[in-house]
């Protein structure tokens, strides 16, 4: 991780940095303060070969500058700090699951929030200024439904509305370059809730996860 000065917003931030990692064999320290000789753990990953074990933790850190208001969002600092905002992607693709912007210097950063809901996934990303964002999972590339993706090397390449939530079921294993898209069709038979068609694949493994 670069080495970057870091402003911690006590107010903001429930206090003080406070947790120190101890070194062992079962986890691993990616992100960490220092000032001086002191030290204080930001982020920490357990060290597991089954991801089901696997356990992240993050010291939330709110880098925002106090003296500015806008809004219901915090008001970056300059680049010269680092946005500690960003540390829960880096743990997220300590666990498999990489979640990446692609921008312009001038855009704003999408806010991207992902849950689970009836066994599904749920994206809602907040995208003012147009920016791509790229995923790529343990279980494949995502791909949400009512959206076009460009899938490559296993990694989704989409651009959300400025406001959007986005159902996904469909993982795709392809390393070629290829656009896919998935929409809902009529069920048409008895017993059948849902049916998904799902487009321009090109030597894929999928995966899905059902109601």
């Amino acid at each position: 991780m670069v080495n970057q000065y870091l402003h911690h917003s006590s107010l903001f931030s429930a206090g003080a940095l406070r947790h120190e990692h101890q070194d062992d064999s079962s986890s691993n320290q990616i992100a960490w303060a220092e000032d001086g000789d002191q030290t204080r753990a930001l982020a920490v990953v357990t060290e597991s070969n089954n991801w089901n074990d696997a356990l992240g933790w993050l010291r939330g850190c709110v880098s925002c500058d106090e003296t500015k208001h806008g809004g219901l969002l915090p008001i970056p600092l300059d680049k010269q700090y680092f946005a500690s905002e960003s540390l829960g992607r880096a743990v997220l693709a300590e666990l498999g699951l990489s979640v990446r912007v692609k921008r312009d210097d001038e855009m704003r950063s999408p806010m991207c929030a992902i849950a689970r809901s009836r066994n599904a996934w749920a994206f809602a990303t907040y995208n003012p200024d147009g920016a791509e964002v790229a995923h790529s999972f343990r279980y494949g590339a995502p791909a949400p439904l009512g959206i076009r993706v460009r899938i490559e090397n296993n990694i989704s390449h989409f651009q959300p509305d400025a406001a959007s939530l986005y159902e996904c079921r469909v993982f795709v294993q392809q390393q070629t370059e290829s656009t896919v898209y998935i929409r809902e069709v009529p069920s048409i038979m008895v017993g059948v809730r849902r049916r998904w068609l799902v487009s321009s694949l090109k030597s894929a493994t999928l995966r899905f996860s059902p109601m």
